[in-house]
C-alpha cells in the first residue's frame, strides 16, 4: 500500500512539475515587468509601454525592443542610467521565491 502511495505521489509530481514552474515564472514575469515600467523614465511613454516579458517552459524573459533601451537602462554621456529592469528584479527577489515556496504542495494532492 505505501509503496502504491510513493508511486502515485511522484507520478502527481512529475504531471504537476512543468505547468506549475511555467506559472510561477509567468508570475515573476508579471512582477518584474509592471515593476520595470513603474521605475522606467518617461518621455514620449514609449519605452514604458515597450517593456513586456515573455514565459517559455523553463524560463521568462523581461525586456523590451525599444532600440535606445539600453542607453537609458546604462546610461550614457553624462546620463547615468536609470538600471529599471535590473533594480525591478532584485528589488522584488522575495516575491519572486515566494512564487516557487510550497510550489508542488499547491498542485499535487499526496497523501
Amino acid at each position: 500500500m505505501a509503496n502504491n502511495n510513493l508511486t502515485s505521489n511522484l507520478q502527481a509530481i512529475s504531471d504537476a512539475l512543468p505547468e506549475a514552474i511555467k506559472q510561477a515564472l509567468d508570475n515573476c514575469g508579471v512582477i518584474v515587468e509592471n515593476d520595470a515600467k513603474e521605475k522606467c523614465p518617461v518621455d514620449t511613454g514609449t519605452l514604458r509601454r515597450s517593456i513586456k516579458h515573455k514565459t517559455k517552459k523553463t524560463k521568462v524573459t523581461i525586456g523590451t525592443n525599444v532600440e535606445y533601451a539600453i542607453p537609458v537602462h546604462e546610461g550614457h554621456g553624462s546620463y547615468t542610467g536609470s538600471k529599471f529592469l535590473e533594480k525591478a528584479l532584485y528589488e522584488n527577489w522575495d516575491k519572486i521565491k515566494e512564487q516557487f515556496e510550497g510550489l508542488l504542495e499547491e498542485r499535487c494532492d499526496i497523501e
